[in-house]
């Protein structure tokens, strides 16, 4: 990507992809933030993994087909969606698109910003480390992988979710580095 004059290419929309989760609000509301700071359309994308679902087989709850149980998920999803952004705090002259889609999270996630031409992602991260990364994987560390273009990752906020766990767990951190002294 090579701009004229050497500088950063404009950043024209933003895909922020989210779970609904607390973790994932607090990276709707920065991209929303950097989206009015940059004067960029702000698309907030919520997925519904269908890569679990599939690999169940096609009955996966007894009298119900998948793409029965997928459609009933879409239609509650775009509700809870536009609920989830109003009660976000994005400023108030924001240009905002809410998408949903379905499929494997990573790649429906950078196929969707390609496709809606993002200049940027940001995507939240759960902070798991350990067992729970081994096996819930990182959706944030495939899209990091895949994508196309940049990616800004936002981890959770201090005190809340896995992070507040681990940090429970291995006591008071340390800082990494001291202050230099100068007397």
């Amino acid at each position: 990507m090579e701009v004229a004059g050497g500088g950063a290419p404009p950043i024209r929309r933003i895909l922020v992809a989210t779970d609904l989760s607390e973790a994932s609000r607090r990276a709707v509301e920065l991209a929303g933030w950097l989206a009015a700071r940059v004067g960029a359309e702000l698309v907030v994308l919520s997925v519904i993994d269908t890569s679990a679902l599939e690999a169940q087989g096609v009955d996966i709850v007894p009298h119900m087909r998948l793409a029965e149980l997928v459609a009933g998920m879409e239609r509650a999803l775009d509700p809870a969606l536009a609920e989830f952004v109003r009660q976000s705090a994005l400023p108030q002259q924001l240009r905002l698109r809410l998408c949903t889609r379905r499929g494997p999270a990573a790649r429906t996630i950078v196929q969707g910003a390609a496709e809606l031409g993002a200049d940027l992602i940001v995507i939240g991260t759960h902070g798991r480390s350990g067992l729970s990364r081994l096996v819930f994987g990182s959706v944030a560390e495939k899209v990091l992988r895949l994508a196309p273009v940049p990616v800004l990752t936002v981890q959770p906020a201090p005190g809340s979710g896995a992070r507040a766990g681990e940090q429970q767990a291995s006591g008071a951190a340390e800082p990494a580095c001291a202050p230099e002294d100068r007397d």
